[in-house]
């Protein structure tokens, strides 16, 4: 009897261990960006896949973009760019989904192009989906 009571109240634990995987809550980081170089912070990646997301918020000038660019930080290895994504005048929003390996972080990294003193202001956000 000891014995049925325990195999059942491991089977619970380990099926609330995987439910609460499964239904993991995503991770995502959010930066306001106004300058060449700013990042966001670094989310992990869990064998899932994720999406990067650059949004123009305000633009001076017609001949102002800006662009993000995606990296994978994997353990021994060198950082590898994923891909980017523009904006400017006609195009205020565009998006790249990635894959996310497990042991690898992930982040994106803002470049404005725009003539001396323009103002550029865009959102960047990177997020997975569990």
């Amino acid at each position: 009897m000891k014995k049925k009571i325990v195999s059942l109240a491991l089977t619970g634990i380990m099926s609330l261990t995987m439910a609460a995987s499964a239904f993991a809550y995503p991770e995502s980081n959010n930066r306001f960006v106004t300058e060449s170089g700013q990042r966001t912070g670094s989310i992990n990646g869990d064998h899932q896949y994720g999406r990067m997301t650059l949004k123009l918020d305000t633009i001076v000038w017609y001949d102002n973009y800006a662009y993000a660019s995606l990296y994978e930080v994997c353990p021994g290895k060198s950082r590898n760019n994923l891909g980017t994504v523009n904006v400017g005048m006609y195009n205020r929003e565009a998006s790249n989904n990635f894959y996310m390996s497990g042991a690898c972080t992930y982040y994106a990294e803002y470049t404005k192009v725009s003539p001396e003193g323009a103002a550029v202001f865009s959102n960047l956000r990177i997020q997975n989906f569990p």
